[in-house]
């Protein structure tokens, strides 16, 4: 969670939570069902959220169940405008992500 210019990691999402979202969804992974979990829960409470998610069906569960969310290159976008992260520090992390198995146009730039 991005708050006042800084990250916050989310807690562990019980277990239990867990088994039960992905018996009534169980083509979504269990990471992408933790975020879609810390979201529900944190909008719930009022606050702003996105979900970061960059598989294709996890992607298209949280549209259908109106779920804000964006992907890895998104969040770079949201991180650069509220100035959380600077230009320098997104080309960093897209240049880390160019030597991963992530898959990014060549062309891509910040």
């Amino acid at each position: 969670m991005a708050e006042s210019g800084k990250i916050k990691v989310l807690e562990e999402t019980p277990a239990a939570d867990l088994r039960a979202f992905r018996r009534k969804f169980p083509n979504a992974g269990p990471g992408e069902s933790h975020v879609v979990l810390a979201y529900m829960k944190t909008a719930g409470a009022g606050q702003a959220a996105y979900c970061i998610l960059d598989d294709r069906g996890a992607r298209a569960h949280a549209a259908k169940n109106g779920v804000e969310h964006t992907g890895l290159i998104g969040l770079r976008w949201i991180l650069k405008r509220r100035k959380i992260s600077t230009a320098l520090e997104i080309d960093e992390i897209v240049e880390a992500l160019r030597s991963t198995r992530f898959r990014l146009p060549k062309s891509f730039r910040v």
